[in-house]
């Protein structure tokens, strides 16, 4: 790291109370275990065993999410729970320089996806003829260009100031500072375009898909095997899209006029400590929670957890 830019920052506004951090630390225990064991699940179930019977398109997107989930589990929400077990970054500079690459390549890339996935939803409902010809390369490379995407912040904090990075004690993790005066109107216009715009077609498509359901709902036309194949993902789309954006909404306006708000360290408001600090509490809930989600709108995947919870059951049994 530069020397001209602090390692720490905010110092002053660390947690002072211990049951307030082991509160937090025991929080973001439980969304590391969980992640990690619910996204490691989600793969083995997903790749090996073919355990989710949706469209091959909303699996391929859905693995995509998990891997997502998983280095934000490992590299941010980890680091993360040590920081507030210790009350400091323990991990030397190199490893703080690193965070905020992954953490700004994985949320962005995750928006792109649940964006994708929706997009693709819809559009499997708009034109299902079309839709029986997609192929899994085809939904493995639009995953791979909400990848390509995802790098725009991670090639910009290399351009614009590499070493502008340090631990925020208001959040327990490392962060750009965007000291540079050029972040003021790129975080903007970046947000509004990047961080934005997927959000709205996101929600646009959540609706539409509500839309569909109260229609069915009202005029019912038989329920069969295949129509309830197609609900379980339209649910499991909606419900995850649906999670996700209550998740990164606050810290995408956060960060979309952070620079337009009066940022005095010696009395930061409620803004940029409080609103800050829940806003990227709040990308927690999102890692950690697809796992449930899948468990409750898919049934073949729910029937995959029962078996092995079975097989673990009896395993003890067999082996006497």
């Amino acid at each position: 790291m530069n020397h001209s830019h602090d390692v720490e920052i905010f110092t002053e506004y660390r947690l002072k109370s211990d049951a307030e951090r082991y509160t937090w630390a025991c929080w973001t225990f439980f969304v590391v275990i969980s992640s990690l064991i619910g996204d490691s699940t989600i793969l083995v179930a997903s790749i090996k065993y073919k355990a989710f019977k949706l469209h091959k398109f909303t699996v391929t997107f859905i693995q995509h999410i998990a891997v997502s989930d998983f280095i934000l589990a490992l590299t941010y929400v980890a680091p993360c729970f040590a920081s507030l077990a210790a009350n400091g970054w323990a991990f030397g500079r190199f490893l703080c320089y690193l965070q905020p690459y992954t953490i700004w390549l994985c949320c962005p890339g995750s928006m792109f996806l649940i964006c994708g996935m929706t997009t693709t939803k819809f559009l499997q409902l708009k034109c299902p003829l079309r839709a029986r010809s997609w192929s899994k390369m085809m939904a493995q490379k639009i995953c791979i260009g909400c990848w390509i995407l995802a790098l725009y912040y991670p090639i910009c904090f290399l351009i614009i100031d590499p070493d502008d990075i340090a631990f925020d004690y208001r959040v327990y993790v490392c962060n750009p500072m965007f000291s540079s005066p050029i972040w003021k109107l790129q975080l903007l216009i970046s947000f509004v375009v990047v961080g934005l715009f997927p959000n709205i077609i996101i929600m646009f498509t959540t609706v539409f898909f509500l839309y569909k359901a109260r229609k069915s709902i009202k005029n019912p036309t038989g329920v069969n095997r295949k129509t309830k194949m197609k609900w379980q993902g339209i649910i499991t789309v909606v419900l995850t899209a649906t999670v996700f954006v209550m998740s990164y909404l606050p810290v995408s306006i956060y960060f979309m006029v952070a620079n337009y708000v009066s940022k005095n360290p010696a009395s930061l408001g409620w803004f940029h400590l409080d609103f800050h600090r829940v806003a990227v509490s709040l990308i927690h809930t999102n890692i950690t929670a697809n796992f449930y989600i899948y468990s409750l709108t898919v049934r073949s995947f729910r029937v995959f957890l029962q078996q092995m919870v079975k097989f673990q059951a009896y395993s003890p049994i067999r082996h006497q």
